[in-house]
């Protein structure tokens, strides 16, 4: 028996299949059942219940325990395949198939992974026989058959009508070595019994097709059809003495009835009695040849004792109502997504076998004498071939596959004379390899040989049609020749009328061979669907602006695009130098898909098994054993067996299960140390996972190629980045990028904190000078030159400060009040200013002499102290706030104290305002007119805005009025609307009287005084 090591794990390899690597597939687990030597029955089989529906995404099977030779359980992770095995109301439908991967199961309820592409029908009665079932599918990561694999034979429970069996399936997704058997010879439908019947027809003719017959043996009229895809006869041979009985379950078997030598679907028809109203049976014909792709051959004729043959072996003269042979089945065309299995052959007519029945050999040889049956028995058909169907990353070796029928019986000895059963037809087998030309394999799928009659002018049986193989090794020995059909008088029986000979009984026809490629139904190979497992990781605290007793948080996330991934383990390769992890509070699990509402589901999960990476591992590969025969997740949310203890750096967390289209998340908090300097830091992530197509059962862990590597020292996350099993293809996936040129959601920036302050004079003089004073400080975090491969953080060395941080990286600027410039260019240790004498903005930048650029800064350090010398214009009055900002490229954690202002309080800042009036003369005739011109001047240095100007008249002058304005320097004249008012009243504002400023008004009066 196999020794079954079921990790769970997928693999994706490339041949017919890499034509759909670009398109949506589903994949199961490849190399979930792990290495094996695989030997006799590897499959279980689990009978159909009900009739789903395409579309569905779940099937019911009537045990989910095995049945038959294998007692193996389904469960979660499984890879199954589901096929149509009978249909008589359909019976194209006969074979077709598809693979599903069980996600849960509830009961005798069958969770897929995928909705169904076909309908499946269940129907076990009189009128239809519509029947399916359901078989586990190993999913090795490799294989070797240097024995015997085999099936359990096609068979339906006599009492229940439960069908099995007939099939030997395997998924390998990497090497398969084949030195032995695999072997599903005569494990297809079976023939029809042979049985003695003595009965008469009251009608009908030796040419019907179909008739029902009698429920008694004895009363038997002709012989029973083969079983095949329309459904079982009420009884069937299956190389035991005593037929298997269906009387019980299915009635009548056929619903037209299981007589006639009419074939039905691929069966092959019995023969019928040379002459049905008479003759107790007498006239005994062979059974007709089960089929496949080819078809089955004609039974020979009905007892004539006048008959001497001829070169067509056809009756000679007299009664040529005798060719009442069995009719072949007829062909079936197969493909991938449908295969059938091979046909049984039908009955050959008994009423006088007098021996016992008796069964010495199974099955039945070629020779040309008695093959091991005898009595009644022995004129039964024969079995046909099973299916295979295999998949495999490469398959070497100069083993043998083999899907024959099975040949029918020889009639021996004088004692059984009647005539003989057709041939079996061939099986099926489906094999598809990535890698090697088959060359040394063998590959058969032959129809069986029809049994010989004992007495000549008995009808010997047909050969058995030739089987199907669809295969991509190209150089394997491939046969799907038919079977050969038998002859009368066989070994020591009675001859005559030239025996022996045919008597009209046929081979089959050849069966087909494909080489051409396809592609089942459903879920595709395992060496199709190497998991691609894709890890993101992001932070949810981008901006760290505290400077102690920070902490970070970090999400990893592995998705899969491929099939299962088992044993996944998930890594912070490299925490950056001093970081490290903290166990409180404990990190969370998110898996996604949630798992169905079953039990064993295989969604996204912890894997509950014992396996742990070795000490100090990612270092090359691993090598720790995993002997675990089973593979169980825990609940959803829970944590693996395998997490990081706090003070770690470097951390590791697993094992997990990831299936395809999986998420797995781990979110957990780590340390920052007080020391870590400003800077945006970068921090890689990376996978190890079960080698799907591993040898042994050592746990050998691969690695995505993609970014293995991209981490601060350039350490391999696994040795391992290719195959076991096909070791030059590279594992697909990729790790995240810790490097600089990576993605940036896993960035974590520890801010500045910068600040400034300014003092000036405490006066200022128009007209004179002062000096500012400029201090920066580092408030928070040091400051330093960053170096990726020691510190994990981008690069601000000298030679990229300008790149990174802008040219300028720490800066100090000053814009100047109105009226105030620089006296002299700024000056400070270890800044380099900009700005001369005159200019009313300066810059300055800090580049410390040794080394020479800004860093290192430490924290809670006061820069160097710029001093500025300004000077005060005249004009300068009042004298205005200067402010000063300090700033730096990196965002800082706050910029309420990246500005400061000062403002020096003005003396010596005011108006000098003076007036003066002339009318040039020094007489004044009385009666006359006179024209003074009156001047107000502001000779500063402060402005007079909203000055009062006013002249009154004196006595003796009247009717005065204002003519003109004339401004000067910076005055500017009031609206003439408002001149009067300097005559009258409050007099005349003056809203803009600057430093400078002159305005000159005439204003002209009569003369009324008189006298001296």
């Amino acid at each position: 028996m196999i020794r079954l090591r079921p990790f769970l794990l997928l693999v994706v390899l490339a041949w017919v299949f890499a034509s759909t690597a670009a398109l949506a597939q589903t994949c199961a687990a490849p190399g979930w059942d792990g290495p094996a030597t695989a030997s006799g029955v590897i499959n279980s089989y689990h009978g159909g219940s009900g009739s789903p529906s395409a579309g569905a995404n779940s099937i019911s099977v009537v045990s989910v325990a095995g049945q038959r030779s294998s007692t193996r359980s389904l469960r979660a992770g499984d890879l199954i395949l589901i096929m149509q095995m009978q249909d008589s109301a359909t019976p194209a439908n006969a074979g077709l198939h598809e693979y599903a991967q069980i996600v849960g199961i509830s009961g005798t309820t069958v969770q897929l992974n995928r909705a169904l592409t076909n309908s499946y029908n269940q129907t076990m009665n009189t009128t239809n026989v519509r029947n399916w079932q359901v078989v586990y599918v190993p999913q090795y990561s490799s294989v070797t058959v240097s024995g015997t694999v085999s099936a359990d034979r096609w068979s339906i429970t006599t009492a229940t009508g439960v069908v099995t069996g007939g099939i030997v399936a395997m998924d390998v997704a990497g090497s398969m070595t084949l030195t032995g058997t695999i072997t599903v010879a005569g494990a297809g439908f079976r023939g029809g019994a042979g049985l003695n019947g003595t009965g008469t027809r009251v009608g009908g003719s030796y040419t019907d097709a179909n008739y029902n017959m009698t429920t008694t043996a004895a009363n038997l009229s002709g012989a029973l059809k083969g079983e095949g895809i329309e459904g079982t006869p009420f009884q069937v041979f299956d190389g035991t003495v005593t037929p298997v009985d269906y009387l019980a379950l299915l009635g009548q078997g056929y619903s037209t009835g299981a007589g006639g030598r009419g074939a039905r679907g691929n069966a092959g028809g019995g023969g019928n009695n040379g002459n049905p109203p008479g003759d107790a049976n007498g006239l005994n014909s062979g059974g007709g040849g089960g089929a496949n792709a080819g078809a089955g051959g004609r039974g020979g004729n009905a007892w004539n004792s006048n008959t001497s043959g001829g070169a067509l072996n056809l009756p000679a003269g007299g009664n040529t109502g005798n060719e009442a042979g069995g009719l072949g089945g007829g062909a079936i065309t197969n493909s991938a997504t449908l295969l059938v299995l091979g046909g049984g052959g039908g009955a050959g007519s008994a009423n006088n076998s007098t021996g016992a029945n008796t069964v010495t050999i199974w099955p039945p040889t070629t020779s040309t004498v008695a093959n091991g049956a005898e009595g009644p028995i022995a004129s039964s058909g024969a079995r046909g071939g099973g299916i295979v169907l295999v998949r495999a990353g490469s398959i070497a070796g100069s083993g043998v596959i083999d899907a024959d029928g099975y040949n029918a019986h020889n009639k021996s000895p004088v004692a059984a004379t009647d005539s003989a059963g057709g041939g079996g037809g061939g099986g099926s087998i489906f094999v598809t390899s990535g890698s090697g030309t088959g060359a040394g394999l063998t590959m058969r799928a032959r129809g069986g040989w029809g049994g010989r009659s004992n007495y000549f002018n008995h009808g010997p049986g047909a050969g058995g049609g030739g089987g199907y193989i669809l295969t991509n090794l190209t150089a394997a020995s491939t046969s799907v020749i038919p079977g050969q059909n038998g002859l009368d008088a066989c070994c020591g029986g009675t001859a005559g009328n030239g025996s022996p000979k045919a008597y009209n009984s046929t081979p089959g026809a050849a069966g087909t061979v494909v080489t051409t490629g396809g592609t089942p139904t459903g879920v595709l190979g395992g060496a199709s669907c190497l998991p691609a497992v894709t890890i993101a990781k992001s932070t949810s605290t981008p901006l760290i602006s505290v400077a102690t007793s920070a902490t970070a948080v970090y999400s990893i996330s592995a998705s899969n695009s491929g099939g299962a991934a088992t044993n996944l383990y998930l890594f912070d390769v490299a925490l950056p130098p001093g970081w490290t992890y903290l166990s409180s509070p404990a990190p969370t699990y998110t898996y996604s898909p949630a798992p169905p509402p079953a039990s064993g589901s295989n969604a996204s999960g912890a894997e509950n098994t014992a396996a742990v990476l070795p000490a100090g591992f990612p270092v090359n590969s691993a090598t720790s054993a995993n002997s675990a025969t089973s593979v169980t997740l825990r609940a959803s949310g829970a944590a693996p067996g395998v997490v990081p203890t706090a003070g770690n750096g470097t951390l590791s967390f697993g094992s997990f299960y990831l299936p395809q289209n999986g998420v797995i998340t781990v979110s957990f908090v780590v340390s920052i140390p007080d020391a870590a300097t400003v800077g945006t830091y970068h921090n890689p992530a990376g996978a190890v996972f079960l080698d799907p197509t591993r040898l042994s059962t050592a746990a050998r862990m691969v690695a995505p190629l993609t970014n293995v590597n991209a981490n601060r020292n350039a350490t391999a996350i696994s040795g391992n980045t290719s195959y076991a099993s096909g070791a030059t293809t590279n594992v697909t996936g990729t790790h995240f990028s810790g490097l600089q040129a990576g993605p940036t959601s896993d960035d974590v920036r520890l801010l500045a904190d910068l600040s400034v302050s300014k003092t000036g004079p405490a006066t200022a003089s128009a007209g004179g000078t002062g000096t500012y004073s400029l201090v920066g400080r580092n408030l928070g975090r040091a400051i330093a030159s960053q170096t990726y491969s020691s510190s994990q953080a981008t690069d601000v060395t000298t030679t990229s400060v300008p790149a990174t941080l802008g040219a300028n990286p720490m800066q100090i600027t000053d814009t100047l009040p109105s009226g105030v410039a620089l006296a002299a260019t700024p000056t400070g240790s270890n800044w380099t200013c900009t700005g001369g004498v005159g200019s009313t903005t300066f810059t300055c930048s800090y580049f410390q002499a040794t080394p020479t650029n800004a860093y290192p800064l430490a924290s809670n350090t006061a820069l160097p102290t710029i001093s500025a010398v300004v000077s005060f214009g005249t004009s300068t009055c009042p004298i205005t706030t200067n402010t000063a900002s300090i700033s730096l490229t990196p965002a800082e954690s706050s910029t309420a104290n990246n500005t400061s202002n000062a403002v020096a309080t003005s003396v010596s800042c005011s108006a000098s305002l003076s007036v003066t009036k002339d009318n040039g003369t020094t007489t004044l005739i009385a009666g006359a007119t006179t024209q003074y011109t009156v001047t107000f001047a502001n000779s500063g240095p402060a402005a007079a805005d909203g000055a009062i100007a006013k002249d009154t008249p004196s006595s003796g002058l009247s009717a005065c009025s204002v003519s003109s304005c004339a401004p000067s320097g910076t005055g500017v004249c009031p609206a003439a609307g408002l001149w009067p008012n300097l005559l009258t009243g409050p007099g005349l504002t003056l809203s803009s009287f600057a430093s400078g400023a002159s305005l000159s008004f005439v204003v002209a009066c009569n003369v009324t005084a008189t006298g001296l």
